[in-house]
């Protein structure tokens, strides 16, 4: 107490309370008596409590009456009233207990202020009230006197926040004072979480990297905390010295049924939030299922990615794109990856576009795409430069592009089926092997691989040389109208000319014949006589084919 007045407490109320006890001298669950004339500055007013919430009534929990009774003179803790004068924060509260003669408590002197700078920068080692608490942590730890280990427990205790070694108790405080001395060797993410003596608040100290700290992630750990506590933020408190991690005090206000989280789950979400796009990219390459050889070359592209693509993609999207950069050489230049978000809707495709050879013009893959049935919403390119060559023949740049788009109809499709099909259809039509026209939509719309593809656009091209059939983007848009039918026209062509079917001559024409009546019922639910015609010329057509070299 004298500590305090020597310039290190402002005080700003006092009140003075006698407790209701039993027999046995243990502190009741009533309210306690105010004596009369010892309410003082800001507790003046008699409906004016330290501890109370709002408007809940003063009354001492079993809780507060088990900690009123434990034989510790002294408490220090934060009040629910927030001060007016110096700084906006609540005011420390702190109590002095009053004993009878037999040594039990009868009553308690609260006094209510700020602590002032001075306590603030005061050696711990030299305040009366927690020194004792220091030396007790620093014993508790085992460490040799004057050794190293406790050095280092002795400075994080100097510079540990000053009202935590206030209102922690030794035996809070050690394993917690334990837990960051083994982040000085090994650097992680921490939250070490502390529910005040009464129950109004909980501290929660974070260690996160230093170089992940920002505005966006504190506010996002305390968005973690408010919601794991349903409870608000008071204060937060940021701390950096010369090591690899950033610590923040957050303090949080609670309501009397405030939920009781899982601080290792909070430890968890707030890991999330704090890993680096570093860091996650490493865990994601150790975690892949790769080579040695596979995982050095994959290693080379750690910090390949600019501030673009972090931004946009997370460590484990890179690690696939890094996958399908691998597979590029001079040989395959180029290649596509069809993927879907989960939260895409069922007509959304997403496609990237892994190229060794410089950028890809957008206006030369648009018109790709077009022609497979979609509408291109807008596409990002990234240039990835790895640190070393993954392979001798690399490039010293790969580019990624990202292009959005949806089905230029808005029908849904299956992209898990159809997604290695597209890609491949699009890779033909790059390098030549397949044309670029509509016939392509019928790799998405009938599930046709690129040269079932062009094999009805070469039976279509024959039509068209009779001079008697539809023009080629008619009959592109009867195919495509009705799938279930190009289908069917497939399979009756794989069925009268596939070897690998294993049927001799007769039976493919019975199973020709089947198809061929499945086609004709189909038929009937065509509307448009164009695309009756287009659809029915062609199924002609295949059972008119004598021999092909489709297969060879």
């Amino acid at each position: 107490l004298e500590w305090l007045t020597k310039n290190h407490f402002v005080f700003l109320g006092c009140r003075e309370y006698s407790f209701k006890t039993d027999d046995a001298g243990a502190v009741l669950p009533e309210e306690p008596n105010m004596i009369e004339g010892s309410n003082l500055g800001l507790l003046r007013d008699e409906d004016t409590n330290v501890l109370s919430r709002d408007a809940e009534p003063l009354v001492l929990t079993p809780e507060i009456g088990a900690l009123l009774s434990e034989p510790f003179p002294l408490i220090v803790a934060k009040s629910t009233l927030v001060s007016r004068v110096h700084r906006r924060v609540p005011c420390d509260y702190v109590g002095v207990k009053q004993y009878d003669a037999q040594g039990r408590v009868t009553g308690e002197v609260r006094f209510l202020g700020l602590f002032t700078a001075e306590a603030y920068d005061e050696t711990a080692r030299s305040i009366p009230f927690i020194r004792r608490r220091v030396m007790k942590v620093i014993a508790a730890s085992g460490a040799t006197t004057g050794g190293h280990t406790e050095k280092a427990i002795a400075n994080l205790l100097e510079t540990w926040p000053r009202d935590e070694l206030f209102q922690t108790s030794s035996k809070v405080l050690a394993p917690m004072i334990m837990g960051a001395l083994h982040l000085i060797g090994r650097p992680r993410t921490r939250v070490f979480v502390r529910h005040d003596q009464f129950d109004r608040f909980v501290s929660a100290i974070v260690y996160v990297p230093r170089e992940a700290y920002d505005t966006s992630l504190r506010e996002r750990i305390t968005d973690v905390l408010t919601r794991s506590y349903a409870g608000r933020l008071i204060r937060f408190q940021p701390y950096f010295d010369t090591g690899p991690l950033a610590r923040v005090h957050f303090q949080i206000a609670l309501d009397r049924d405030h939920p009781h989280p899982d601080p290792a789950v909070i430890e968890e979400e707030v890991a999330r939030l704090a890993r680096t796009w570093d860091q996650g990219f490493r865990e994601a390459l150790m975690a892949a299922d790769l080579s040695n050889d596979d995982r050095e070359g994959s290693r080379k592209f750690t910090g390949a990615f600019n501030a673009a693509y972090r931004e946009a993609f997370s460590p484990e999207e890179a690690m696939r794109d890094v996958a399908a950069m691998a597979r590029l050489s001079s040989a395959r230049p180029i290649l596509a990856r069809a993927f879907r978000s989960p939260v895409d809707d069922s007509d959304k495709v997403r496609v990237k576009i892994y190229a060794r050879e410089g950028s890809i013009p957008l206006s030369a893959c648009v018109p790709v795409f077009e022609h497979m049935g979609l509408f291109v919403a807008f596409e990002t390119g990234y240039p990835v430069r790895p640190e070393e060559r993954p392979v001798p023949d690399a490039p010293d740049v790969y580019w990624v592009h990202d292009l959005s788009m949806r089905t230029a109809n808005r029908a849904p499709i299956d992209l898990d089926a159809l997604a290695g099909e597209f890609e491949q259809a699009f890779e033909a039509v790059w390098s030549g092997l397949a044309e670029n026209d509509g016939f392509n939509r019928l790799v998405l719309a009938a599930g046709a691989t690129w040269r079932e593809a062009a094999l009805i656009r070469t039976l279509c091209a024959y039509r068209r040389q009779t001079g008697m059939d539809q023009p080629q983007d008619v009959q592109e848009a009867a195919l495509a109208r009705y799938p279930a039918i190009t289908r069917q026209l497939v399979d009756l062509f794989e069925t009268r000319f596939n070897p690998a079917s294993g049927l001799l001559r007769e039976k493919r024409e019975e199973a020709g014949a089947g198809l061929r009546e499945k086609i004709e019922e189909s038929l009937r639910d065509v509307a448009a006589l164009a695309d009756d015609q287009v659809l029915r010329r062609l199924a002609d057509l295949i059972l008119a084919v004598q021999r092909t070299n489709f297969y060879q």
